[in-house]
């Protein structure tokens, strides 16, 4: 585990440097993704803080580890590596990418100094969003964000789960997917179809509202929903 996360820390700030990612004061129109991975790592930061204050220095830093691992390298990163990609929502997404691995490296630095110096050197020495501000205070957030957030970390991971099961690369298209979501997310689907659909790559996709179900057709970017 521990050879991964310096692995991780590494590879995540080549990323950084590699697609010349600089902070800006863009901070507003984030997609549904973009206010989750904020989120999350705010409640990372409270339990990482609660576990320190009592002295369990292991497992604050197994909070870390996992956030760090599946919700912002193996998810997000991917997230905004797409936007990048189609040049789209890039400017807002990079600002949290950036803000949140800040964060990262603020709670990493207990165990990882000396790389962690490093890399904040390299990274953040011009930047006006200094080590010991919270980076992330400043972003407003919609309250059920958090839930909804993690039913679509569940979604791409079980597409992720059968592309490879099935030998499917990411850049083939899939023929349908269903997606299971709670009716009162409705409002918050529009502003993340975008992000899911770059991930799942799928002609069609079925969303169930729970007791009420919707079919949606994704075709040349136009979505069409009705009634079942």
């Amino acid at each position: 585990m521990e050879d991964k996360i310096f692995e991780f820390l590494w590879k995540m700030s080549l990323y950084i440097n590699k697609k010349k990612l600089i902070l800006t004061d863009e901070k507003d129109n984030l997609t549904v993704i973009d206010k989750w991975i904020i989120e999350k790592c705010k409640v990372v930061i409270n339990n990482y803080l609660n576990y320190i204050q009592n002295n369990n220095i292991d497992k604050a830093k197994e909070v870390i580890d996992d956030f760090f691992r599946d919700d912002y390298y193996n998810l997000y990163r991917l997230v905004v590596d797409n936007k990048i990609k189609n040049n789209k929502d890039y400017d807002v997404s990079k600002n949290v990418l950036l803000n949140v691995y800040l964060e990262i490296l603020k709670m990493y630095m207990l165990y990882y100094p000396e790389i962690v110096k490093f890399i904040y050197v390299n990274l953040y020495f011009n930047s006006k969003n200094l080590f010991y501000n919270d980076n992330l205070k400043e972003y407003i957030i919609d309250d059920s964000v958090l839930s909804f957030g993690e039913d679509i970390k569940s979604i791409i991971l079980d597409v992720c789960k059968f592309r490879k099961d099935a030998n499917i690369s990411n850049e083939k298209s899939i023929d349908s997917v269903s997606l299971n979501i709670k009716k009162d997310y409705i409002k918050l689907l529009p502003k993340s179809l975008d992000d899911i659909l770059r991930l799942i790559n799928s002609k069609n996709v079925n969303i169930d509202f729970s007791d009420e179900t919707y079919v949606e057709l994704i075709m040349n970017d136009k979505i069409i929903i009705k009634k079942r």
